[in-house]
């Protein structure tokens, strides 16, 4: 008899983690975990790397990734970015890239454009957080950050690949979802590119 009692708080049906309430104590949507280790790395590297959960900026952060933060259960705000831009330009963002996880983070990278960060996506490969990234691929994680992407080029592949660019309704959807990402960004030069 090996039956497993589950705890009140376990359910089956529960997610990976399981999200605090935003509280008058706790601001989730002000709050950056691990912030307060990764400051003077954040301003010496003028760059952050910013991930989803707080087991995420762990693991990195424990790999030698010290300008690492964390969103603690919410998508990325405009008080985040605020508190960023007093440190650094460049944002990496390694943040899930699954179709629900882009449309979570869309808005923020929208504002982090407008905020005028250097906006760079990591990807750490379907299915994975950074925290699984580093348990299978020690030392690993640093050179993918070395390597994260442009948003843009982020986007020319994911439409690229998700629209048949050999038929004139691919062409289109692809023109319409490239086109009006190239116009939120702030730089000229860039949309030129």
């Amino acid at each position: 008899m090996n039956d497993v009692v589950p705890s009140k708080t376990e359910r089956a049906d529960s997610g990976k983690y399981v999200n605090s309430p935003e509280t008058i104590l706790y601001s989730k949507s002000k709050v950056l975990y691990g912030f307060d280790k990764a400051k003077t790395e954040i301003r010496k590297a003028d760059k952050v790397v910013l991930v989803e959960g707080q087991m995420d900026a762990i693991l990195p952060w424990q790999h030698g990734i010290k300008n690492i933060v964390a969103t603690s259960g919410t998508a990325l705000t405009e008080d985040h970015l605020e508190i960023l831009k007093r440190l650094c330009d460049r944002l990496v963002i390694a943040f899930d890239v699954d179709e629900a996880g882009s449309r979570a983070t869309k808005k923020g990278i929208d504002m982090a454009l407008q905020a005028g960060f250097d906006v760079k996506v990591l990807n750490v490969g379907s299915g994975k957080d950074p925290a699984d990234f580093v348990k299978e691929n020690p030392g690993g994680f640093a050179r993918l950050v070395e390597s994260s992407r442009h948003i843009m080029d982020y986007y020319f592949d994911r439409n690229f690949a998700k629209f048949d660019k050999s038929t004139i309704e691919g062409k289109k959807f692809i023109a319409l979802a490239v086109l009006s990402e190239i116009k939120r960004l702030a730089s000229a030069i860039e949309k030129s590119h």
